[in-house]
């Protein structure tokens, strides 16, 4: 239901330099649906039945951003850190996995389209995708399963690509900077009269490498391998209700830090992702004034790696326990590779009933099919001592054999990641009603039903109450509940040494979530919105810390999650556009084995920032972006002496980014950012905790970029 739109003074604005009222007057147009993440329909944000940010990307760019890990790193709430593997970690209001770094819970959209995967539920692989390419982001933080399904569990992300809304602009684009950065890209579009073609395509490389110096395990290799190469192709063909889209993207990353950060980066080591999709909708009438629109999509996705563990010394030490004439010499240490593709299939139908005034009601049905194409492992520590089994069981020393008792060399040896090759199909149907009690009340139900063919049935619901007050205030109370479901590694995984064994038996992560917000809004060109949430969570799915076992993932009973989400946007004027967001968050779990509540480690409690744009004429810029997290909490599991009571804190982060556009011409842009502009030391934490205070990230680093419109 939409209603006469007020400003929505979000930074969706900051991508404009006003320069008349007209244009003025063709922004505000826009704001009645400015938003759809929520209801799968579009509506002024502020009435949604959601907490929602909606954010433009060039005012991102405007203000520093490059990719779609850097926008998100300026929402409330989150928290971007980078794991031992290399790609960013989303962390939502504080809730992760404190022993695992395979820990995405949000949903991730390109276009409508969910590109996370079913082997390890991850969709890290668009982290780098160009803001150049996106022409909004929009953030639901909280549950949102009962609109997507499993996944949205902490929150969900939709992105719009320039494609996806169907600008009608010719665009190229390049970059350049530090670490050897490159960017080239191009959005186009053609109008045939009855098909309208949307088309882009972009490709990146970078040769980045961090100094770190004496901290490196690895003497001869004092840097990180942070490079990457990255592609992606997306086009949109849209004729009258019929609509196809299709992505193809590929990025091959560094292993940044090694293997579970042990500072040991191989520069010969890559992580390669490739993803496809593809959907098509249609829109019709059904009845006389029944609507329905129906979709189908179909994904690839395909992951090959290769990342060397240990080095030779620490494995010959390992084997040599008590059996001294046992050498690993076949190869330069302990190596694996891994190869596993998946597609996944899915038709969904929308129906659109006609309703009495005042109603607004949504059904939907769906079914999606996942299954594994190909599933290859190998690890040559264990080829090796199966290559050697007679030997080592019958060795005098073999009671004393380092790996006697590793739950990987319990079973025969498996050349797979998965213990079979693992399908699974999800029905599902929700219902949706927006009712207007009043002019100035909406009450939001909804309710959807999962049944997944791997674990059973799994119910979602959600209610909304939004009172408009007035002109200046709105106030909501929300409720909703929402899961993950296992990922495949989860529940499947074959057990590997240094790799953890899944569990069939494992249940579904479920959360319940409670806020309440306020929306102030005091002259058309300043937003204050407060919400205070509540997380209550079930069956959280993290890794075993039990040595020995031969489980690697368990379910653990009970998460929680309470703070405050501040939200300030200001643009009183043309010159001036302010964006301003702080988080108070407390999040908390039970020790592993202790059964002891203590805070999440690895989060920061307090976390500030903000994005100021300056026009100080109609064609300069000056672009402002600060972001400061309190010190991150300690792991109490490592405070235990065996562990050598070590402090995993990360101590206090302060980065400041400048940046200044310059308008050449009515369609070329010149921008010149330097980020992390005082140099700071900047940290992330490290995985198990082997290093004082977190791993080093960038310091000041430059990007000079140039667009041209046709």
């Amino acid at each position: 239901m939409l209603r006469i739109p007020t400003l929505l003074l979000t930074a969706s604005l900051c991508s404009f330099a006003v320069e008349n009222d007209t244009q003025m007057s063709q922004i505000l147009t826009l704001l009645d649906e400015v938003s759809e993440i929520a209801t799968k329909k579009g509506m002024n944000v502020d009435y949604l039945p959601s907490v929602v940010t909606v954010i433009d990307a060039d005012s991102l760019q405007a203000s520093g951003a490059q990719n779609l890990s850097e926008a998100l790193d300026l929402l409330p709430g989150i928290q971007v850190q980078i794991s031992p593997m290399g790609y960013p970690m989303i962390t939502v209001r504080g809730l992760k996995n404190p022993n695992a770094y395979l820990s995405d819970k949000i949903k991730l959209l390109i276009d409508g389209n969910g590109v996370n995967t079913e082997t390890y539920g991850t969709a890290y692989h668009y982290m780098d995708f160009p803001l150049a390419m996106v022409e909004r982001i929009e953030l639901l933080r909280g549950p949102g399963s009962t609109i997507y399904g499993a996944g949205a569990f902490y929150g969900a992300v939709n992105v719009i690509t320039k494609s996806g809304e169907g600008l009608t602009a010719n665009k190229t684009y390049t970059s350049l900077g530090s670490y050897k950065y490159a960017l080239g890209g191009a959005t186009t579009y053609t109008d045939t009269g009855e098909w309208k073609i949307f088309a882009d395509g972009y490709y990146q490389f970078s040769d980045k490498q961090i100094d770190i110096g004496d901290e490196s395990s690895n003497p001869t290799q004092p840097y990180t391998n942070d490079v990457f190469d990255d592609f992606s192709i997306g086009m949109r063909a849209k004729k009258g209700n019929f609509e196809l889209q299709a992505r193809y993207k590929r990025n091959v990353v560094g292993n940044h830090y090694g293997f579970e950060g042990k500072l040991v980066p191989y520069p010969e080591n890559d992580h390669e992702n490739a993803h496809f999709f593809a959907q098509i909708s249609y829109e019709s009438a059904l009845f006389s004034d029944w609507k329905v629109a129906t979709k189908a999509a179909f994904n690839q996705h395909e992951l090959d790696v290769t990342a060397d563990l240990y080095l030779l010394s620490k494995i010959n030490s390992n084997l040599q326990k008590n059996m001294t004439d046992f050498n690993l010499t076949a190869t330069e240490g302990q190596r694996y590779s891994e190869h596993n593709s998946e597609r996944s299939a899915e038709a969904e139908v929308t129906l659109l009933p006609s309703v009495p005034e005042g109603h607004d009601l949504q059904l939907t049905f769906g079914a999606r099919h996942a299954w594994l194409i190909k599933d290859s492992f190998s690890n040559n520590l264990e080829d090796l001592i199966y290559d050697n089994w007679d030997y080592i069981v019958t060795h005098p020393d073999y009671p004393n054999f380092y790996y006697n008792g590793e739950p990987a060399l319990n079973h025969d040896q498996t050349d797979t990641l998965l213990s079979h090759k693992v399908s699974r199909t999800n029905l599902y149907a929700s219902l949706q009603e927006l009712y207007a009690i009043t002019d100035a009340i909406d009450l939001t139900l909804g309710v959807r039903i999962d049944n997944y063919s791997d674990f059973g049935t799994q119910p979602s619901s959600r209610a909304a109450l939004v009172w408009r007050a007035n002109d200046n205030m709105i106030f909501k109370l929300l409720y909703g509940s929402g899961f993950r479901a296992p990922s495949w590694v989860e529940a499947y995984a074959n057990p590997h040494i240094n790799f953890r064994a899944g569990d069939e038996d494992i249940k579904p992560e479920e959360t319940h979530t409670y806020e309440a917000v306020a929306i102030y809004k005091p002259s058309m060109g300043q937003k204050v919105a407060l919400n205070f949430f509540y997380a209550d969570l079930k069956n959280v799915i993290d890794i075993e810390e039990e040595f020995l076992t031969e489980t690697g993932y368990r379910n653990y009973d009970s998460r929680h999650s309470q703070g405050v989400e501040m939200e300030y946007f200001y643009r009183a004027d043309t010159q001036h556009e302010l964006y301003l967001n702080g988080t108070w968050q407390e999040t908390t779990y039970i020790l592993p084995e202790y059964y002891v509540e203590v805070d999440m480690p690895d989060v920061s409690d307090y976390m500030f920032k903000a994005m100021h744009i300056y026009r100080a004429t109609a064609n300069l810029s000056f672009g402002t972006t600060f972001r400061w997290y309190s010190a991150t909490n300690q792991n109490e599991i490592f405070t235990d002496p065996y562990w050598g009571d070590r402090d995993t804190t990360v101590p206090i982060q302060r980065v400041w980014d400048e940046t200044v556009t310059f308008k050449a011409s009515p369609g070329s842009l010149i921008r010149l950012s330097v980020k992390n502009i005082f140099d700071d030391v900047i940290r992330d934490p490290s995985y198990y905790y082997r290093t004082e205070n977190g791993v080093i990230r960038e310091g000041r680093n430059f990007l000079l970029s140039y667009s041209q419109s046709f």
